[in-house]
Formats: structure tokens, sequence, C-alpha cells
């Protein structure tokens, strides 16, 4: 065993798990990284809204559980990785842990195992890893220590639970009509904390952020940046 300090321990960017409804600019936030240095690894077959910007991004295009093990070979390659989504990389490994064992209950703990080991793999990377999840309403039972209504979508409500817990970011982008010049224009933000009202579960292991951000990737890492 060996005594580091903190600065030699502490691994990689940070892991970014982002959520939201649908149509509220997840995917749509990546056109803000760096293209040269960012891969996107794209489950949910959703980035249609990404061509006229950067066409030219990296993209792994993922069909089955053995595609998303393939595609570790190719991420030294790149500084910023984005998975789009892992609420339908959940859905896939769901499907092939159904086809292993037709009892459904241990299907989903098969599914959360396979996920979380893809998890725990990204967080311990080097590189920046933004995770893009949908975005569900909380049963107040379940919603723990915090008396939140809204968090990441996943199947199984353990893991579901769990994964939060397991990133250094979990932000909520939030979407709302604000009062412009010209009447009412769309503001996107991403919630880095509980706020007042608490409706959304939202975290982060840094100081370097107001509760709500820019939706801009390229100023979330100038601000880790400067912090460190």
């Amino acid at each position: 065993m060996e005594i580091k300090k903190l600065s030699d321990t502490t691994r990689g960017e940070g892991t970014f798990l982002i959520y939201g409804p649908s149509g509220s600019g997840k995917t749509f936030s990546l056109s803000t990284l760096p293209t040269v240095e960012a891969l996107i690894i794209n489950v949910e077959h959703g980035l249609r809204t990404l061509d006229a910007i950067c066409p030219d991004i990296a993209v792994a295009n993922i069909e089955t559980m053995d595609d998303m093990r393939d595609v570790v070979q190719f991420l030294p390659d790149y500084r910023y990785i984005a998975l789009d989504s892992i609420s339908a990389l959940s859905e896939l490994a769901l499907k092939e842990a159904m086809a292993e064992n037709k009892d459904g209950r241990k299907a989903y703990m098969t599914m959360a195992d396979k996920v979380a080991a893809i998890v725990d793999y990204f967080v311990r990377l080097p590189q920046a890893v933004i995770m893009i999840a949908q975005e569900g309403r909380v049963n107040q039972e379940d919603a723990g220590l915090f008396d939140y209504t809204f968090a990441p979508e996943l199947p199984g409500k353990k893991f579901a639970a769990s994964l939060p817990y397991r990133v250094d970011f979990c932000w909520s982008l939030r979407v709302k009509q604000v009062e412009g010049k010209d009447g009412l224009v769309t503001d996107r933000r991403f919630q880095t904390a509980m706020s007042g009202d608490g409706d959304y579960l939202a975290k982060s292991r840094s100081q370097a952020f107001e509760v709500f951000e820019e939706v801009n990737w390229e100023n979330v890492f100038n601000k880790l940046n400067k912090e460190q």
C-alpha cells in the first residue's frame, strides 16, 4: 500500500450524468464539445439534431452490448466521451439479460450488473465522460434522504437510485420560458445542485459552479480547469 496526496489520486476530468425530458436539448448540448477531441457513443440513435452543427464529430453506433464492449478500444483517442444515452444502454442490456434468463427479476439484476460495470469503468477513465439519461418522476417513497420529484429514469428502481452516487456530477437540464427583448424566449440551464424547491435531484463534487449554469460544455470544463 502507498500513501499519496489527494491531487495525485483524483481521476479524470469528471463523470457527468445529465438528465431531462425529451426535447430539452441533452443531445444538442454535445455540439458545444470540442469536435476533434470528442466521441459520441450513440445508443439512442437520435443524433440528427447535430448533423448541421458538428457533422465531423466522431460517432460509435451501438446496436448490441457486444458493440459497447468493442468500443472500449477506441476510447484512448478522445478527451471527451459522451454516452447517448445510458437509458437506451440499460434497455439494450435488459434485452440481452432477458434472452439469457427468463426470470424477470433476475434479468433486471443482471442488467443492473452489466450497466453498473460499464459506469464504473467510465468513472475510472482519465477523460471527461458525459452520460445522458431520460427524466422520470420519482415515487416519494423511493426518493430516500432527499425529497425530490424528478431524477434520471432507468430500468430497475435500485439501480436508478444508485447511479447518481457513482458519478461526480448529476445535473438536470432545465428548460423554461423567460421574458426577452422581443418577448418570451427559451432558456436552458444545467441545474448543478439541489435548489430551494428540491424538485430535481442534482449534485456536484466541485465548488466551481453556480446552481444554474449555461448549457455549454466548453464553459463547464473551463471552470473545472480553473479550479484545479
